[in-house]
């Protein structure tokens, strides 16, 4: 029995079975996301104590829910549908809705001339991790710190993220320049899949834009703060602290539209902080 899925599944079998794996006897078994388990039939006594409860499932919690997954990943999914994952340093490794790809980004991408990467080094890959229940919308929020570093270049951040029941995330950074940096690109972004958003509706002020299908222009809704993006029964509004710009990233190699900022940019001197955030909402439409 193979779970490729993102989430662990619960089996309950009309016949008694073993699991290879760990012994087990039983007609009931949790089967971790990406693994599997030998299921041989048995006669022998079933197993007692119960298995492992599956930590994250594919059904809509009745709660906001916090749950620790292989790998230190954290996930966060609420009751109405959003769902978001970190990795130890805090980059969002997915944000889903309904299970299915909402849109990916969110952690910044940083460079030095020509175009050199950044890192990260963790400062402390174990997230503080608090919930609220008692609040209204309920909310989880997470704390990260880290630093990036090129060469002799370093730079500390503070991240926290906060989700609400609601649908809604917010997202804050701040950042310091631990030494003098030379930034070709500071970007923080999000990126929209074509294939889920084409011949969609983009929004900002006054101005929208129809999601293009033919590869023209990069530019597709020039700078501002606020978006809206009208998917496929879903209705996603970034606000950002910084001016952002709706791009068409297939002129680039990847297959996405790209929504990005550039809050910092050249020489940086050592000392200097800066911050950024930006709040996500989803709605149903």
């Amino acid at each position: 029995m193979v779970n490729g899925t993102h989430y662990d599944i619960h089996l309950r079998l009309s016949k008694i079975y073993r699991d290879v794996c760990t012994g087990r006897i039983s007609r009931d078994f949790t089967i971790p996301m990406f693994d599997g388990r030998i299921l041989l039939p048995s006669k022998g006594p079933v197993t007692e104590t119960p298995d492992v409860k599956p930590r994250i499932t594919a059904n809509l919690p009745k709660s906001l829910l916090m749950a620790h997954l292989t790998n230190d990943i954290v996930a966060v999914q609420t009751p109405s549908g959003l769902e978001l994952r970190f990795k130890p340093d805090g980059e969002v490794s997915d944000i889903l809705w309904r299970g299915r790809t909402l849109m990916t980004g969110g952690f910044p991408v940083v460079a030095t001339p020509p175009f050199n990467l950044f890192s990260v080094i963790l400062a402390d890959n174990a997230p503080v991790d608090v919930t609220d229940r008692s609040a209204k919308p309920a909310s989880a929020r997470l704390n990260f710190q880290g630093a990036f570093t090129y060469g002799s270049q370093n730079a500390k951040y503070e991240e926290s993220c906060v989700v609400k029941s609601d649908s809604q995330f917010t997202l804050h950074y701040d950042y310091t320049a631990e030494t003098d940096l030379n930034i070709r690109m500071w970007r923080q972004y999000f990126d929209f899949p074509v294939s889920d958003y084409l011949g969609q509706v983009a929004k900002t002020g006054s101005r929208s834009a129809v999601l293009p299908g033919d590869v023209t222009k990069s530019e597709i809704l020039p700078w501002a703060k606020s978006f809206t993006f009208e998917g496929k029964g879903v209705r996603v509004t970034v606000r950002s602290s910084a001016v952002m710009a709706l791009t068409d990233d297939r002129n680039y190699g990847s297959q996405d539209y790209m929504l990005a900022g550039y809050p910092v940019a050249g020489k940086v001197t050592k000392g200097t902080k800066w911050s950024y955030e930006v709040t996500v909402r989803v709605e149903k439409r």
